[in-house]
């Protein structure tokens, strides 16, 4: 193998890793900020405070997040299968399928980066 072909190969690999990572990120931090916020909520209702603050919507913004997280889990596979498509010539089209998918992938994973960030500037707006 060629070094130009095994640098090809690493950076793929390193790409992949960075995109599952990102993937990783927006499904932990919107879901864990979801369990965390009705955590919060529950011990209000659990100790009769009457001062409940209104966190429906950056709850609303972190399911959200989770939701977007899992579109792009699906937009990813989909960059993949019209890669290997491409790659087995089964795919002729003369634009690349796959660019489509990695676009969707890549702005849903932004998307719910934003989401994240949104929610919990939101909470901590509405906890001050």
């Amino acid at each position: 193998m060629s070094f130009q072909e095994e640098h090809a190969l690493e950076t793929y690999k390193s790409l992949m890793l960075y995109g599952s990572t990102g993937l990783k990120f927006v499904l932990a931090a919107n879901g864990a900020a979801a369990i965390a916020v009705m955590t919060f909520l529950g011990h209000f209702v659990a100790a009769e405070n009457s001062d409940l603050p209104d966190l429906r919507q950056p709850l609303a913004l972190f399911v959200v997040g989770v939701f977007v997280g899992g579109l792009a889990i699906a937009s990813a596979y989909f960059t993949q299968l019209n890669l290997y498509n491409e790659s087995l010539a089964f795919d002729d089209s003369p634009r690349p399928r796959h660019v489509m998918w990695l676009r969707l992938s890549m702005a849903l994973i932004l998307l719910g980066m934003s989401l994240f960030a949104a929610g919990s500037l939101w909470a901590v707006s509405i906890l001050n």
